[in-house]
């Protein structure tokens, strides 16, 4: 006699997710891997449970990968519906690293299972608008997603664990997080004040506050203390290349000292000084200390203008 898959639950005739606690054995079930008619194992010995003869057309990865799909489709289903609140998805800050709760955006109208997308790849999970889809959800149980999916899927996207899922399907854990990036609270709170904080520099000084590109915040002059706003941006110190344009009239082509030659640099708009790189970026108690630009994106832009802004509030 051949061995018997336990499947832990099961499918009625809706597709409905059925625990076998719950199942009737005056009901049919089917297994969420393979289809087959499962046989309801409720007496009073064992543990209730569902069963199939094992074969090669399925298996536990098979039957928790099924489940889990459909278990987030309906956790996302009843959240548009708003008969049920938002799954959580615990994600990092992308600035201070914490953990953290983050909702389903009330943008999401529609949820499917294996959508094919654009870009060929099929997506576990889609969340969608409108018929366009938003994001992805990956299900792991024993295989990751494969790395060229991972670099092509085209559209924000995590990855979970199957088996998670099925413990609790409100609470998602990534394991791999491609959504867009995420800040807290506590970080955008910093980021306003920062802000707020810069207008000022730049209104008293008369430097203009670039909203991309420059990098900025604020310093004192090492020579009259004055507070001013100074700027790093993508390339800085790696080469002599010219700054974008609009610059900030206090980056100025000048002649340093102490390096002996002309570069791009950051000035006083009081004094007139040469504010180096070196004072600039290697002084541990300046705002730029440690840090360096990434590409010249958007992203990369507000991601540097969070870390800075948390930077500063720390200082």
């Amino acid at each position: 006699m051949k061995n018997q898959l336990k499947v832990p639950l099961a499918f009625n005739s809706s597709q409905e997710i059925v625990k076998p606690t719950d199942a009737s054995k005056d009901e049919t079930y089917y297994c969420p891997g393979c289809g087959d008619v499962l046989i309801l194992r409720k007496g009073t010995k064992k543990i209730p449970h569902f069963a199939h003869m094992a074969s090669d057309n399925c298996s536990n990865e098979t039957i928790i990968h099924s489940l889990a799909k459909k278990s987030i489709a309906e956790v996302v289903d009843r959240f548009i519906s708003s008969t049920s609140p938002s799954p959580k998805v615990k994600r990092r800050c992308s600035v201070c690293g914490d953990l953290h709760e983050q909702n389903l955006p009330q943008t999401v109208t529609a949820v499917s299972i294996e959508r094919i997308l654009k870009t060929g790849f099929v997506a576990d999970v889609a969340l969608s608008s409108n018929d366009e889809v938003l994001a992805a959800i990956e299900v792991r149980v024993t295989h990751e997603v494969p790395e060229d999916k991972a670099k092509s899927i085209g559209l924000p996207f995590i990855e979970v664990s199957g088996e998670d899922i099925l413990k609790d399907p409100m609470n998602w854990y990534p394991l791999k997080d491609h959504f867009k990036p995420f800040s807290c609270t506590t970080c955008d709170s910093a980021k306003r004040q920062f802000w707020h904080k810069l207008q000022e520099v730049s209104n008293s000084t008369g430097v203009t506050l670039p909203r991309e590109y420059y990098r900025t915040t604020t310093s004192h002059c090492w020579k009259c203390k004055k507070e001013i706003l100074v700027f790093d941006w993508p390339g800085n110190r790696d080469s002599d290349a010219v700054p974008n344009e609009p610059r900030p009239n206090s980056i100025q082509y000048r002649y340093s000292k102490t390096v002996g030659h002309k570069y791009w640099a950051n000035t006083c708009p009081y004094c007139h000084q040469i504010q180096g790189n070196f004072f600039m970026f290697s002084e541990p108690d300046s705002n730029f200390f440690g840090f360096r630009s990434g590409e010249d994106t958007v992203e990369d832009y507000q991601h540097d203008m969070l870390v800075l802004a948390v930077r500063h509030d720390t200082y």
